[in-house]
């Protein structure tokens, strides 16, 4: 019988589904949270409204809004700093947040009593707070437990605690409902303001008692590698303070310039509108949140979070957003008959300007996960600019109606433009992918079967073995003044392209053209592209020197040799189609590219595939470990691989014999690595690339595949498996920061940031090795140091303040650091 059509899962199932994910269980938390507090916040200026006059409410409901905006600019937005820093503090975890709440709760006390100094100045309608000595210190504190509020719901964010936020906001919401009430005879005058900051008072003690005494240990306990660097929250606090100030003064400004333009009946009615509409808002911006805290760690899923959550939001919030602006006169109604003939129009082009802002608010939690936090700056100073002008110039002629006119302008201008940046960079994307069209074509070469892909200097070798058994270095380029590129392309010109010939497979030959490619050169080589149509399909290496010549007799001779090694297999389709040659007592090497992009052009775009990237490179790397493995006995000691680079090391130090309290430093960085040695006796060894960089990997679209290796000179069949993973991420990592390779590992060495970072990406090999991730470091820093041909300023001398020292000083005894 045939089988029964499978059911249709439920809508219950679809939302079990969905709270299984992190992302979206947090998230909907966030989002229960808004609506609960937005909901119950209706419920309590509903009671407001019907227990206190309207200008009474108005004057009150502004008080609110300020306190809850110097209290918000005290906090520094550290609350997206804890959303963003707390999945990766690690140990550092207690002291980090202590101290957020520390400087937030100072700068508040100090912003609160500048304000009651000032409010004549700047708020003549809220004297009153200045007028009673007991009140305006009760403003100050307030500020205080208003940025500690705001915190905290960062906080329990970070710590993946979201489901405790509707909790939170639900009590504050329900005691403040009481207290209104019960406050409308006691205070008739101060009811409404005192509900509101008791309320708080009574529901920060508690959480925070929960964070630091119950949540924080518990999320040390379960990561506790990581930290967060003083250099991490400079790069990140600044500019994300600075968006978040435009946003707060975008949504404080509106309500003060009604109450300064239109007065306090006007104000009281565009505050209602308004706390309705900015209930859609939140819910954005928290499900943002989830979005940032899911990936701080790990970004090569981002653009799929990001298109799951905008369609996730729109479901939510187009239908809300048309069902206020088509019932608005009935909501504005339980306020008073006064309030919907004044706002109805109002409330619904704030209604109406919630969806564009989903893109928004989504993009900016996706830019702060990348910790591009300038263009969410950018972001927020073009809306509130926007918002805030638009009100001023047309509240005069347009009552509050002005506002709303205004702020839907602006959210639908600042999303438009987004769009259509984001359409124009992933065409841009897609584009540099198919960087090589004109090559897609071509046939897979066999290194043995093209006349001239094994030839060196003239010599023709019957078969790739003999090929690897040649001597490393054949060709000599002569010593020559520095030069132009573009000149030496341009001389360079018909070698090339004859060598192209040889790489090409049978039939026409297209035309090309050789242009210089600044990009592909160094202080070794001058780089060049081979274009056909426009498109480039080769890449030429010409050497400078003869030094450079061995570079890449070095990389020839890997290809070849690797191309032999039958255990290979497949994988040997990753290696180049190349060729080594020499014009004009200049040798270069012709390597033809394979399809998509180095990763570090696609990374430079596509940040967030970084994760992605690691994960093809270290599979690939794996893989030419697991198919090579060294015989028992037949590698070479690694004592002797360890002698011999600090051999080089020291003879590349420039006048490091000279002095003894230099040399004694590095001697004992080499007892601690032979003791690493040592104890690492059977460590796995193969076939290895040697430090791959991302400029040497070439990917397909979204990372999905590697389709070729590049920059093989510092291959060897016998290196040490780990080190050839951890190396590849160190140059990922220092590619992405833009530093240099000792900086790096001296941070590791000390535990910060990165140490957690590779300790997570390299898990998989760390447990295969005997050596720790300082000491994998360590050799990294090693073999780099020793086979870089040429240094920081084009010579042969390692610089020992620039390359050494920044090791050194991290570098304790083994016993402390085992």
């Amino acid at each position: 019988a045939p089988a029964a059509p499978a059911e249709a899962p439920s809508a219950l199932s679809s939302i079990r589904s969905g709270l299984s994910q992190p992302l979206f269980r947090n998230g909907h938390a966030l989002v229960l949270s808004s609506f609960a507090t937005a909901t119950i916040g209706f419920a309590y200026w509903v009671l407001a409204a019907r227990g206190y006059p309207p200008a009474l409410v108005g004057r009150s409901s502004v008080a609110i809004t300020t306190m809850s905006f110097v209290g918000g600019i005290a906090q520094c937005n550290l609350a997206s700093a804890l959303v963003r820093f707390i999945p990766s503090a690690g140990r550092s975890l207690r002291r980090f947040v202590g101290g957020c709440y520390a400087m937030s709760v100072g700068i508040s006390l100090l912003f609160g009593f500048i304000f009651i100094v000032a409010v004549p100045a700047l708020v003549p309608s809220l004297t009153f707070l200045k007028d009673h000595r007991g009140l305006a210190a009760w403003f100050v504190v307030s500020t205080a437990v208003q940025a500690v509020f705001v915190l905290e719901d960062g906080a329990l964010t970070g710590l993946r605690r979201a489901t405790l936020v509707p909790v939170e906001n639900t009590a504050f919401s329900l005691l403040k409902v009481a207290l209104v009430v019960g406050f409308a005879a006691a205070f008739p005058s101060l009811g409404i303001f005192l509900s509101w900051t008791i309320a708080s008072i009574a529901t920060v003690i508690p959480t925070n008692a929960y964070i630091f005494w119950r949540a924080i240990p518990a999320q040390q306990r379960a990561h506790p590698e990581g930290g967060v660097s003083v250099r991490d929250l400079v790069r990140y606090v600044p500019y994300d303070y600075g968006a978040w100030l435009f946003w707060a003064v975008a949504t404080t400004l509106l309500p003060l310039l009604v109450i300064t333009v239109a007065g306090a009946a006007a104000a009281a009615t565009f505050s209602f509108a308004w706390v309705i509409t900015y209930s859609l808002y939140l819910v954005s911006i928290n499900l943002g949140s989830s979005l940032t805290v899911e990936s701080a760690a790990d970004q090569s899923d981002l653009p799929a979070q990001v298109r799951s959550v905008v369609l996730h939001l729109a479901k939510l919030l187009v239908p809300a957003s048309a069902a206020i602006a088509l019932a608005a006169p009935y909501i504005l109604r339980l306020f008073g008959h006064a309030y919907a003939a004044a706002g109805t129009t109002t409330l619904r082009l704030l209604a109406l300007s919630a969806p564009p802002f989903i893109l928004t608010a989504t993009v900016q939690s996706a830019l702060r996960s990348l910790r591009k936090t300038r263009v969410v700056l950018a972001i927020d100073a073009s809306l509130c600019t926007a918002a805030v002008g638009l009100s001023w110039a047309l509240l005069p002629s347009f009552g509050i109606v002005a506002t709303g006119i205004a702020w839907a302008c602006s959210q639908y201008a600042v999303a438009a433009f987004l769009a259509l940046i984001l359409l124009s960079r992933r065409r841009a994307a897609r584009l540099a992918l198919d960087s090589t069209p004109a090559a897609s074509g071509l046939v897979e070469l066999d290194a043995t079967a093209v006349p001239g892909v094994t030839t060196v200097g003239g010599a023709l070798y019957e078969d790739a073995t003999a090929a690897a058994a040649a001597p490393a270095t054949r060709l000599q380029a002569e010593r020559r003044p520095v030069r132009d590129s573009a000149e030496v392309v341009g001389e360079m010109r018909a070698a090339i392209l004859e060598q192209f010939g040889a790489l090409w497979p049978s039939g026409q030959l297209p035309a090309a053209e050789v242009v210089a490619a600044p990009e592909h050169g160094d202080a070794l080589r001058h780089g060049a592209a081979v274009l056909v149509r426009g498109c480039p399909v080769a890449i030429a290496h010409v050497a400078r020197s003869s030094e450079a010549a061995a570079v890449l007799n070095r990389r020839f001779d890997t290809v070849v040799a690797l191309r032999a090694d039958e255990r290979l297999g497949g994988w040997r389709a990753l290696l180049p189609d190349c060729v080594i040659s020499s014009a004009g007592g200049r040798a270069f090497l012709l390597e033809r590219l394979s399809g998509g992009v180095d990763a570090r052009r696609l990374l430079s775009g596509n940040p967030w595939l970084e994760r992605a990237v690691a994960r093809r490179g270290l599979e690939v790397v794996a893989t030419l470990h697991a198919c090579t493995p060294s015989a028992p006995g037949a590698a070479e000691p690694l004592e002797s691989v360890l002698a011999g680079a600090f051999s080089t090391v020291e003879q590349r130090i420039g006048g490091l014999r000279h002095s003894p309290g230099n040399l004694r430093v590095l001697m004992g960085l080499e007892e601690r690595l032979a003791e690493a040695a040592a104890a690492a006796e059977g460590e796995p060894r193969s076939w290895t690339l040697g430090a791959l960089r991302p400029e040497e990997v070439r990917v397909a679209p979204e990372a999905l595949r590697v389709t070729g290796l590049s920059g093989l000179e510092r291959a060897r069949p016998d290196g040490i498996c780990a080190v050839d993973a951890v190396g590849f991420l160190l140059r990922l990592v220092t590619s992405r920061d833009n530093r240099p390779l000792s900086a790096a590992v001296a941070e590791i060495c000390g535990g910060g940031p990165l140490y957690g970072e590779l300790q997570t990406l390299a898990a998989t090999e760390l447990e295969r090795s005997r050596l720790s991730l300082c000491d994998l470091a360590l050799w990294c820093w090693l073999e780099e140091a020793a086979s870089t041909p040429a240094g920081r300023r084009g010579s042969t001398t390692l610089s020992w303040e620039d390359d050494v020292v920044p090791v050194l000083a991290r570098v304790r005894e083994p016993a402390q650091q085992r």
